[in-house]
C-alpha cells in the first residue's frame, strides 16, 4: 500500500520564492488528492494558499509544483534536492485576478479558451 502524499515543493510564480507547502494548501489537491509522488504537472499553474508574518490573511497565489513527498524522511530529501522548474506560459497569469475581497483568485479556463487551436 502506498503512502499518502503530504507535502509539495513549490515555486511562487510572481517572486520565484521556493517553499514546502502542505498538500491541503494547494486548492487543486484539496479537490483531488495526488495518488502518488508523480501525480502533478510541472508546467501547470496551481493555486497555492500562503500565509506568513507579512500576510496575516491567506492569499491565493499562482504556484508551480516541483515535487511531492510522502513522509518526513522524504520531505527532508525533497527540501535538500535542487529542483528545476520548467518555464511556464505567463499568459496564464491573465486569468489570475484580484477580487473585491482583496484576495487573488485564479479564473478557470472557459470551454472557449480550451478550444483555441
Amino acid at each position: 500500500m502506498s503512502k499518502l502524499v503530504t507535502k509539495a515543493k513549490v515555486r511562487f510564480v510572481q517572486d520565484k520564492h521556493i517553499a514546502m507547502l502542505d498538500i491541503d494548501k494547494i486548492i487543486e489537491f484539496k479537490q483531488k488528492k495526488p495518488a502518488h509522488k508523480k501525480d502533478f504537472c510541472a508546467k501547470k499553474l496551481y493555486k497555492g494558499i500562503w500565509k506568513d508574518e507579512k500576510n496575516s490573511t491567506e492569499l491565493i497565489l499562482p504556484i508551480q509544483v516541483g515535487g511531492l513527498d510522502c513522509g518526513e524522511k522524504e520531505e527532508e530529501l525533497l527540501k535538500a534536492r535542487r529542483i528545476s522548474f520548467p518555464t511556464v506560459n505567463l499568459s496564464n497569469l491573465d486569468r489570475f485576478s484580484d477580487s473585491t475581497d482583496g484576495q487573488s483568485h485564479f479564473i478557470e479556463e472557459t470551454e472557449k479558451d480550451k478550444k483555441v487551436s
